[in-house]
Formats: structure tokens, sequence, C-alpha cells
């Protein structure tokens, strides 16, 4: 990222840099399997600890932060 941005100091003209950065040469095929090995999708939000559901109550009230819907969607109170 980095590397990337500092581009914005160091271009003079318009193009394509390669940074020399490149995917593992596996990453696609294991996209393309038809398994999901993701975390299983709920209804209610998931934290990852109680500091994030305390911050999401916090920003939203503890009606939004504990039902289904974007938070963006939601107005702030």
């Amino acid at each position: 990222m980095r590397d990337a941005l500092a581009l914005f100091e160091t271009m003079d003209r318009p193009g394509i840099v390669d940074l020399g950065y490149t995917w593992p040469a596996p990453w696609k095929e294991e996209a393309l399997r038809p398994e999901d090995h993701r975390t299983p999708r709920h209804d209610t939000p998931q934290y990852q600890n109680q500091d994030d559901r305390a911050a999401a109550v916090a920003a939203y009230g503890p009606e939004v932060a504990c039902c289904a819907g974007a938070p963006s969607d939601m107005p702030r109170s």
C-alpha cells in the first residue's frame, strides 16, 4: 500500500507501474473451488470481541447493534 501511495509523489505522468508484487500461485485454484471455508453467517451481528460490540452500541444504539441490517443504512441518534 505504501509503495502504491508513494507513486502520488514520484510519478510525473499517467501510466502503469509494476511494483513487483504478485499473488501466490495457488490462490486462484483455491478461490475457484466450490467449498466455502468462511465462518458461518448469522442473522445477528457477530463481533470480534466485546470492545467491538460496545463500539457498535455506542455508535448506532443497542437496537441496531444487535439486529440484522447494515449500520450505514440506519439513522444515527
